[in-house]
């Protein structure tokens, strides 16, 4: 990746590939600098924006990892997957109300995805919103049946008296 990035520095794939193997070492400031060169060439790329989100939010720094995502979901505005990253960032830098419209928005966007709606389950359980969680619960056996999350779900709201 080196090499090729010698020959040519603004070709993003070998920063990607670059910046992903850094990761996978553990090398996660030099994964960092090679995603921000990427948008030094192209600001406002979604995929990088995405992709230094989830390094950020990866190395504990959530408040910038929510502006990040929120870049992201701008340059990828179909993509459900960077909502449900950017509200499982705001969940971590205690911005819940917000976390609850992005799972919402990704909800839309692909209402397949069990991972979406356990979020949201786990979300709303945290609150105490247990009508909500059961709801969530509902919808998650429809998409996983059999699925052990469900049982889960479904017993800490009976715990809870509701």
């Amino acid at each position: 990746y080196l090499e090729a990035l010698e020959l040519d520095p603004g070709f993003a794939p070998a920063r990607f590939n670059l910046a992903n193997l850094y990761n996978m070492q553990g090398r996660n400031e030099e994964a960092e600098a090679q995603l921000l060169a990427v948008l030094e060439r192209r600001p406002g790329d979604g995929e990088a924006c995405y992709s230094l989100g989830l390094l950020v939010a990866e190395m504990g720094r959530f408040d910038e990892a929510v502006d990040w995502l929120r870049r992201a979901v701008r340059g990828l505005p179909g993509r459900a997957r960077a909502r449900y990253n950017l509200a499982l960032a705001l969940r971590e830098a205690g911005r819940e109300e917000d976390a609850l419209v992005e799972l919402a928005a990704a909800e839309r966007l692909d209402p397949r995805d069990p991972q979406i709606v356990h979020a949201r389950a786990e979300l709303h359980a945290g609150r105490g919103e247990w009508d909500e969680v059961r709801a969530a619960a509902a919808r998650l056996a429809e998409l996983a049946p059999g699925s052990p999350v469900v049982a889960d779900l479904l017993r800490r709201a009976a715990a809870a008296g509701r």
